[in-house]
């Protein structure tokens, strides 16, 4: 539905040119009131997982280029590590298990998930107990629970997919100040450099992130020019909100327009002018809302 309330379908064939400017457009060209997309056909409600250290960034960029053929692949990455340290991390690559391949005990129900106890965070934590020396502690306790250098595993597709689902609350570590999540995408063959630098000026800031996540996206299409994700390397960012993050961020935005790099908009709330920028620069005005034209107007 756009701004004057009229309703559009919109598809490859028809007003294909809102189509592909609703996708990724972040609201820009109206509300999206119904959608239908295309599901893969699985097995089972299990991933066959393979989960493999890497002690730097330049090993974490192998695998990730050594695991192309698989259909998921992301990395916790430690934040806090320096010098030949920067970027150790643990590469978790994915496949949608076979029923045939999984142990007998879960071929039974294969396709239903076991019912899990999950905790509570009952109150905001003090804004003091999330700090530099706990995330150090977490992260050096996450990369030394897997004991082995590979460990292949069955997980249900929630733990794969959703790690955080397993505490409820979660958001109240992070006190009643909250947090941001910060992320962005650098051109693949900028992905080590730009990520390099990124990981330095974090680690320099003292403003880790526990959950800091790397992808590799592949290749998008140049039609869908408002959507986020192209061909390269994303870090996703958890960082909790004091004094001297502006500063970090406004960092951070300046390492990934050298690279060529882009940040995700929609979850995006301190960089500098990032949406006014946006809105100037989008390729196709015309389908910019009134309210989003206002925005404009009003930052000048």
């Amino acid at each position: 539905m756009n701004e004057n309330s009229e309703v559009i379908i919109c598809s490859r064939e028809e007003n294909s040119d809102k189509f592909w400017a609703t996708i990724g457009g972040m609201g820009l060209t109206g509300i999206i009131l119904s959608a239908k997309f295309k599901l893969k056909n699985i097995e089972s409600a299990y991933i066959r997982q393979e989960s493999i250290k890497a002690e730097n960034l330049d090993e974490v960029f192998r695998l990730f280029d050594d695991s192309e053929d698989w259909t998921y692949n992301v990395a916790w990455i430690d934040c806090f590590q320096k010098g030949k340290n920067l970027g150790r991390s643990i590469l978790m690559r994915g496949e949608h298990a076979l029923k045939a391949e999984l142990p007998s005990s879960l071929q039974k129900k294969s396709l239903k998930l076991k019912e899990k106890f999950k905790p509570t965070v009952p109150f905001y934590f003090p804004g003091f107990v999330l700090n530099a020396l706990t995330i150090k502690i977490f992260n050096f306790l996450y990369y030394n629970k897997q004991t082995k250098k590979q460990l292949n595993n069955f997980i249900d597709y929630e733990t794969f997919f959703y790690p955080l689902d397993v505490i409820n609350d979660w958001n109240k570590i992070y006190g009643k100040s909250g947090f941001i999540q910060y992320q962005m995408v650098i051109p693949k063959e900028n992905g080590k450099e730009g990520m390099r630098q990124i990981l330095e000026a974090i680690a320099k800031s003292g403003n880790g992130s526990f959950l800091a996540v790397l992808k590799l996206f592949g290749k998008h299409n140049p039609q869908a020019y408002n959507s986020f994700p192209v061909e390269g390397y994303t870090l996703a960012l958890d960082f909790k909100v004091n004094k001297g993050l502006r500063k970090l961020v406004d960092q951070l935005d300046t390492i990934v327009e050298n690279f060529g790099g882009r940040i995700y908009l929609t979850k995006d709330s301190m960089s500098k002018s990032s949406l006014t920028n946006y809105l100037r620069n989008v390729d196709s005005p015309k389908f910019v809302s009134l309210q989003h034209k206002r925005i404009i107007n009003n930052n000048g």
